[in-house]
């Protein structure tokens, strides 16, 4: 695994100012649809089954809200 990303990272070093923008910005896009991948499978989970990583949290944030450890935004 670390040849390839060796390997990448050479390739990477390589690229001129403008390739490598145009890197950046489709590695920020692909970033960001994982992260939005992600939520919406987290979502799912919290709505299909009220468990799930955003209900915990949702759960926690109404608690301490609860107990006064919130403020107005």
């Amino acid at each position: 695994m670390m040849d390839r990303v060796e390997a990448l990272e050479k390739q990477i070093k390589a690229l001129d100012q403008i390739e490598f923008a145009h890197l950046r910005q489709w590695f920020m896009e692909q970033d960001d649809a994982q992260w939005d991948a992600r939520i919406a499978r987290d979502a799912r989970i919290a709505r299909d089954a009220q468990t799930g990583a955003l209900q915990s949290l949702a759960d926690a944030s109404l608690q301490a809200h609860r107990a006064g450890q919130s403020k107005p935004l």
